[in-house]
């Protein structure tokens, strides 16, 4: 063996502590599962494409901290939609009173981050909306909301003077652009975010919306501005009478390959 041949078996030597730390790493790093349910709610309102369902969540090896949660949706002509979690809701226990009614102990918490422990399942209710479409609909919002408090200053009907302005119609326009559900087959990939390294092992999952599924969703675009005038009614203390019939689809998740 020449010097070279040993200085090249050393270097190599070298690396090996920095490879089993690897390992080391892979295999002992949190590894999240999510299980979510056979069944799922899908609709559109003042806060954009909505996609709820309950989800249980695991870990194994240690535990594990998300600050994010995911589900990428393929429509079967290739066009994608991403949502993330806008609010968990978590069922704690079930207790039946004394006149032997069963309530629902819950807690709904906004998106900031979950802990996974080891031990048990957790079972949560998650609200998915886009966060795209929310940071689009913020600036059309705030001028609208600058329009109207510019016209209380004149008196009168403010709120149905700022509801035929021309921010109220980019606003109307905005809702219409971003109806997005379509009929045909959706398949879903959850994911998660965290501040440290995580695995993930999720089911994969698809649901189909027929035409007349879309055809009731779509009402509700014309919904949404009259909720949002009872919203801006609320605020300017100018209240609106009235309550928006939504329109929800519920949809079967079928298990993927």
């Amino acid at each position: 063996m020449t010097n070279t041949d040993i200085i090249a078996v050393i270097g190599a030597a070298a690396w090996i502590p920095q490879i089993f730390a690897l390992i080391y790493q892979f295999l002992t790093r949190p590894l999240v599962h999510i299980l979510p349910d056979k069944k799922a709610s899908v609709g559109f309102t003042g806060f954009g494409p909505i996609f709820n369902l309950r989800m249980a969540f695991a870990v194994d090896r240690k535990d594990a901290v998300l600050d994010g949660v995911f589900v990428e949706m393929t429509h079967e002509d290739g066009s994608k939609l991403r949502l993330d979690w806008f609010g968990t809701i978590e069922t704690f226990s079930h207790i039946v009173g004394p006149e032997g009614i069963r309530q629902t102990v819950e807690r709904e918490s906004p998106p900031i981050a979950m802990k996974l422990s080891t031990f048990g399942l957790h079972d949560k209710f998650v609200r998915f909306q886009s966060r795209s479409y929310h940071d689009g609909k913020k600036p059309l919002e705030n001028a609208f909301f600058s329009h109207l408090n510019f016209l209380k200053t004149k008196g009168g009907d403010c709120l149905g003077a700022a509801m035929e302005s021309r921010e109220a119609a980019e606003l109307s326009n905005y809702y219409r652009r971003s109806f997005c559900w379509k009929a045909g087959r959706y398949d879903l990939k959850f994911g998660v975010s965290s501040p440290g390294r995580v695995g993930v092992r999720v089911r994969k999952s698809s649901f189909v919306l027929s035409q007349a599924d879309v055809d009731g969703l779509v009402l509700n675009v014309g919904f949404v501005t009259k909720d949002f005038e009872i919203y801006a009614g609320h605020l300017a203390k100018e209240p609106r009478e009235g309550q928006v019939p939504w329109e929800w689809r519920e949809v079967a998740l079928a298990n993927g390959d």
